[in-house]
């Protein structure tokens, strides 16, 4: 309870940021019981229990539909779960939905020889902490000129000529390139929604929509290197999205494989800069 409120951050163990592994790993590692950081670890060695006969203390692990095992946190009652939470951003102490419970584990009934945890299925994202877990869309970091994410200057970034829209400056030529060609084509240039995205648009984004923005700071347009568009593009089926389909290769800029149909979650209005 001592990390309550405490930002999450994947891949951190305390004490100023938790994954839900490592928080999970810490609390026991500190009564003397060593357990995995992971939520697959964690669901792989713990002795299960059912789940009508949860107590406090005990793992409950969650999961939903194609998805497979997406969570783990520390129960407080029947009802509540503490946990790092990355839909939440923090650990913070949360509802347990009942149809979303994959199991419970008990460590201190010893720990078994260790199990496969459910995975995706079906062309699903994996999600981690109760995130989905985007792949990268190019090879390498997408970091560049040693600025953080969402805190590029503005004297780093280039204009698209759209009300302050603004891209690494090698992406702004390739789009002011790519949409004068859509503009041959449809007699109007790229309808552009989002580029460019402050660390501070970010979390605010993600506080009004957890489902769909990216935990802040891993954002692609918070790298200055991807796009939302509308006009036509922001629906799969559209003269205009099968258009970007066939042309937007040619001027560095792909659809991410995670945002198209059946893939996890569908975003047809995305299109990021690869180069």
């Amino acid at each position: 309870m001592d990390a309550l409120g405490r930002p999450y951050a994947p891949g951190t163990a305390g004490l100023d940021s938790w994954a839900c592994g490592s928080l999970v790993q810490a609390a026991y590692g500190s009564a003397g019981i060593d357990l995995p950081d992971d939520q697959a670890g964690l669901y792989g060695v713990t002795t299960p229990v059912d789940p009508a006969d949860v107590l406090p203390g005990d793992l409950v692990f969650l999961g939903a539909g194609e998805s497979g095992l997406a969570h783990v946190g520390i129960a407080l009652d029947p009802q509540t779960m503490l946990a790092a939470d990355a839909r939440a951003g923090a650990v913070v102490v949360r509802r347990l939905p009942t149809d979303e419970v994959l199991g419970v584990g008990r460590p201190s009934l010893g720990l078994r020889d260790g199990v496969p945890a459910p995975g995706p299925t079906g062309g699903a994202l994996r999600v981690e902490c109760g995130n989905a877990v985007y792949p990268p869309t190019t090879e390498g970091s997408r970091a560049w000129g040693g600025y953080p994410n969402g805190l590029i200057p503005p004297s780093a970034l280039c204009p698209l000529g759209v009300a302050g829209h603004a891209l690494r400056c090698d992406a702004a030529a390739a789009y002011r390139a790519l949409s004068g060609a859509f503009a041959g084509a449809f007699g109007t240039p790229l309808c552009l929604t989002d580029s460019y995205r402050t660390y501070a648009g970010q979390v605010r984004l993600y506080g009004e929509k957890p489902a769909l923005a990216a935990v802040p700071g891993t954002s692609d347009h918070g790298w200055g290197l991807a796009v939302d568009l509308c006009g036509g593009v922001e629906r799969f089926g559209t003269a205009q999205y099968a258009w970007m389909v066939a042309n937007a290769g040619r001027f560095g800029f792909l659809h991410p494989r995670w945002a198209d149909p059946g893939n996890g979650r569908e975003e047809p209005w995305h299109w990021e800069y690869a180069g």
